[in-house]
């Protein structure tokens, strides 16, 4: 929650009870700094002085509740972040915004006005995106990132008639979201290859992440490159339901280990600032083993038959004399369009039993899929 309060002169016991209730409720307190009175005579009229210059008095007063411990107190500034002539100025001064020609809604109507009851809205306002953005976010540390990332003005430092500095918004998100994400990793990363040259990583999103990165390696402790950026808003690119990321790595190697690990990431000024990164997560690219094996036996023949299977390179036919017996590799087709092969070694009336695996050389070196199906039948 969040407060916009106007001034009052003198300080009381009452009011400082009432704003230390609100703080343990995590409550931010903002209020006006004050504005000066203009010196006019008995007839209302103003009162220049040598220079013709309207004289502004109570200018540099202590003003509450802007005073109060918890109390963000806000001062105005124009349009060339100068405080404005007639902000009250004082140690209390926490935080400065703009309070010069603020359109206001009036009864029916809008208006211009000015003065520190215009800016400390903006201040207000602020609180409420911070806590809007982490509810768990306290009252103090929205206090500390609006102050701390104010932007300064006039001398270095805090200085009474501008506090900190003025309101810096944009910078104020970033930070939050920066100490938020630090603490935290992507959650429920998933490695799962999908054929034999890709691998489909996976996780949930993380709130007010702006972009993630992925990142992989050949090895779990080795060293990891990145792969892929992906901007938080693509969902239809990169998500086919809400807040689940899915990614397709392509073009990989098959039977390599592919190791992935992954972090979100915000922008902070000209740079970034990250989260952690998911505990690491691997795949490895297989082929798919042959499906639909099928015998056919004729006079001294027994044909088998299989489906293609997608990258492969070659064939491994293999037989054994029963089913759990020790299978021999008895032929290796080396086209990946080749489905079918005749045994010519077999004796009639005796069963057969075989099986087939595919294979691809991505290195030179074979990578097989598994098995398929054992099929067995009696020669002709």
């Amino acid at each position: 929650m969040w407060r916009i309060v106007r001034r009052i002169i003198t300080s009381s016991s009452c009011y400082q009870k009432a704003i230390d209730y609100a703080h343990a409720k995590n409550v931010v307190v903002c209020a006006c700094a004050g504005n000066g009175h203009y010196k006019v005579d008995e007839n209302g009229h103003f009162i220049l002085d040598e220079q013709e210059n309207i004289i502004i008095e109570d200018v540099n007063v202590t003003n509450y509740p802007a005073a109060y411990n918890y109390v963000i107190s806000v001062a105005n500034v124009d349009e060339d972040s100068k405080r404005a002539f007639d902000s009250t100025y004082n140690n209390f001064v926490d935080l400065s915004a703009p309070g010069e020609r603020i359109y206001s809604c009036v009864i029916n109507d809008y208006e211009n006005k000015r003065g520190t009851s215009m800016a400390t809205p903006m201040v207000s306002a602020a609180a409420a995106i911070l806590r809007s953005m982490y509810p768990d976010t306290t009252a103090d540390e929205i206090e500390e990132i609006l102050l701390k990332t104010a932007t300064d003005l006039g001398n270095p430092g805090r200085d009474d008639e501008t506090g900190h500095g003025l309101l810096n918004i944009g910078l104020a998100v970033q930070t939050l979201k920066a100490r938020r994400l630090s603490k935290v990793y992507p959650q429920k990363a998933a490695a799962t290859a999908v054929d034999y040259q890709g691998i489909k990583i996976a996780w949930d999103a993380i709130d007010w992440a702006e972009r993630y990165v992925v990142l992989r390696s050949t090895s779990a402790n080795g060293e990891y490159t990145k792969i892929k950026s992906i901007q938080a808003v693509d969902w239809d690119t990169y998500t086919s339901s809400f807040g689940r990321y899915r990614f397709t790595d392509k073009e990989l190697v098959t039977g390599t280990i592919y190791y992935y690990k992954i972090r979100a990431v915000c922008v902070y000024q000209d740079d970034f600032k990250y989260s952690q990164f998911c505990p690491v997560i691997s795949a490895k690219c297989t082929l798919d083993a042959p499906t639909g094996l099928t015998l056919t036996p004729t006079t001294g023949k027994m044909k088998a038959s299989w489906a293609k299977v997608n990258g492969a390179e070659g064939y491994q036919v293999w037989r054994a004399d029963t089913k759990d017996g020790t299978y021999k590799r008895i032929h290796t087709l080396t086209s990946g369009a080749t489905v079918s092969y005749e045994d010519t070694t077999v004796t009639a009336g005796k069963t057969y039993y075989y099986k087939v695996r595919a294979y691809r050389k991505p290195n030179g070196t074979a990578v097989f899929s598994g098995y398929s199906a054992i099929v067995g039948k009696k020669a002709k």
